[in-house]
């Protein structure tokens, strides 16, 4: 993995981001023994942690991917779809704006025109 995070970071107009979810952990076996050498994650028996500095690294690149996702460099974000359809809704009191706009059509017959 880290021949071809490598290789992708040299080329221009490719912004590279590994996160790791631990579901393919031996592949991923050189990104973290990398991140170790850096100070960023370590491993304690089977499992691996950030460290500070690799904590606020990666809250960094979660702000990075969130405001390229704000600003409409990250268009198809299948995680959002489907977070935002699980949750759960809620109906809020309309709002004075919004009561004024139905006072006013109801009294001026705006909505029939």
């Amino acid at each position: 993995m880290c021949p071809l995070v490598k290789e992708l970071k040299s080329r221009k107009g490719v912004e590279t981001v590994v996160c790791v979810t631990g579901q393919h952990r031996e592949m991923l076996q050189q990104v973290l023994e990398a991140f170790k050498q850096k100070g960023w994650v370590e491993q304690t028996e089977d499992r691996w942690h950030f460290t500070v500095p690799g904590f606020l690294i990666s809250n960094t690149l979660i702000g990075i991917l969130l405001e390229a996702q704000a600003n409409g460099r990250a268009e198809y974000t299948p995680w959002v779809d489907r977070a935002e359809e699980a949750e759960n809704k809620i109906s809020l009191p309309k709002g004075e704006d919004e009561l004024f706009a139905e006072m006013y059509e109801e009294q001026t017959g705006a909505h029939e025109a």
